[in-house]
């Protein structure tokens, strides 16, 4: 069977090209997936980022262009080899921050404990070149931050993404809250239909410079709205949570959302 060339329009699929065994295959830029050559076509690339990244398939070509470039200077080279050794290190670092963000731990806490703790029973039981890979994993409290900051904007554009594809509409809940410095929070839910299924995220989680009234909430929400493109006609609800105050008709939340 001839064996299919990479055409340069299939970046918009998410796909790069990649040399390996004397064939041209496809990558994908997003999970950096090696696909087998015979997948080299539109409709099976467009498959696999629909399937396996719906929440990145709207994004435009110049998205996946810049990740097609980061891929290149961050050393792959055209067989691919490069990355498929660094993946599980990069793997365990996310793992690690992860873990730090759910326990909500100090940064430092990867460099300063967790290193050493892992290295500790790995070198005891089997052995010092096995401890010696864990310092490949970069741990650093600014690797650890940069993580956390990654994931969160990748779980809210994730959610941004759901609530935009809901056919059916969405509906918010507003929560007015105090933080533990006695700082005003808004706290926006979202609830909106996913795969046939009901979700409740977070959307919105933001600090009230101002005062804690209606019109407040509106004007943060109006510009959450507008940064992300999310359309007000696609609203079917709203309701409050510990700030009843907000939904006002004569000074709250609803007269602003009316005006």
């Amino acid at each position: 069977m001839s064996k299919r060339k990479y055409n340069l329009e299939y970046i918009k699929y998410g796909s790069i090209a990649i040399e390996h065994g004397g064939e041209c295959l496809p990558q994908c830029v997003l999970c950096i997936k090696t696909l087998s050559n015979a997948t080299m076509k539109p409709s099976l690339l467009k498959r696999h980022l629909e399937s396996n990244h719906a929440e990145k398939k709207n994004k435009n070509q110049s998205y996946f262009e810049r990740l097609g470039e980061n891929a290149k200077r961050q050393g792959l080279d055209k067989t691919g080899q490069f990355h498929q050794k660094k993946v599980g290190v990069v793997k365990a670092s996310y793992e690690v921050s992860l873990l730090v963000a759910q326990n909500m731990k100090a940064h430092t806490i990867t460099e300063s404990l967790f290193l050493p703790a892992a290295k500790a029973p790995v070198r005891s039981l089997i052995g010092d070149e096995a401890a010696a890979k864990l310092v490949s994993v970069s741990l650093s409290n600014d690797t650890a931050k940069r993580r956390i900051q990654e994931m969160s904007g990748d779980i809210a554009e994730q959610v941004i993404a759901g609530v935009k594809n809901s056919k059916f509409g969405f509906a918010i809940q507003i929560d007015e809250s105090t933080d533990v410095a006695k700082r005003s929070q808004l706290l926006v839910y979202v609830h909106f239909i996913q795969y046939n299924t009901v979700k409740t995220e977070l959307m919105l989680s933001q600090e009230l410079a101002a005062t804690t009234k209606g019109k407040d909430a509106f004007n943060v929400l109006a510009h959450f709205f507008k940064e992300n493109e999310l359309d007000w006609n696609m609203l079917v609800g709203c309701t409050t949570d510990g700030a009843p105050a907000m939904l006002g008709r004569k000074s709250g939340y609803v007269k602003n959302q009316d005006m």
